[in-house]
């Protein structure tokens, strides 16, 4: 059932990321697939309890993804940190 699931998420952010031309700029883009991926992370929140045993490639996903996302959020905070100091010095 939770596999399920998880390839139905998977089949709406592909078709969702279909629609996405190539004409929008990247920023544009980026936050459709953040809101995507937030709705994602809600339904996971609910379908996933504290006590289940998950498959390993399942934990594995999650990690990465998290990875991925704390990486490009330290990033971004990073470059707008030193942006609002250069900004300040000048």
């Amino acid at each position: 059932m939770l596999i399920k699931q998880l390839f139905s998420l998977i089949e709406d952010h592909e078709s969702t990321a279909q629609t996405i031309t190539s004409d929008e700029r990247e920023g544009d883009m980026a936050h459709r697939q953040l809101i995507v991926m937030q709705s994602a992370l809600t339904e996971l929140a609910q379908l996933i309890a504290p006590s289940d045993d998950l498959p390993e490639w399942v934990q594995a996903k999650i990690t990465l993804a998290t990875d991925y996302i704390t990486t490009v959020k330290d990033y971004l905070a990073s470059s707008a940190a030193e942006t609002s100091e250069s900004d300040e010095n000048r």
